[in-house]
């Protein structure tokens, strides 16, 4: 069952970094709402949740599973190490 939740999000893909907000989030995925236009499903984006354990050299890997006019459904994947220079 998918949650409200309501906190701010960074994101990033192709070089690209940008911002947005998730609005509901589940034990699998979550829906981020975001300006940025998405072309596929399947894409990969390192997503950084700030004030969460997510916010410092953990990165959660997502998967957009759903393409929508305010945003994007995604389907977490793993975590991954930041790799700070």
């Amino acid at each position: 069952p998918r949650k409200y939740y309501d906190k701010p999000v960074s994101f990033s893909f192709e070089n690209k970094s940008c911002d947005g907000f998730i609005s509901d989030i589940s034990r699998n995925g979550c829906f981020i709402e975001n300006r940025e236009s998405f072309n596929n499903i399947g894409q990969i984006l390192d997503l950084v949740i700030p004030g969460t354990r997510f916010d410092g050299n953990n990165i959660l890997k997502v998967e957009v599973v759903r393409l929508s006019p305010i945003g994007v459904g995604v389907k977490f994947k793993g975590i991954k190490k930041r790799k700070i220079l």
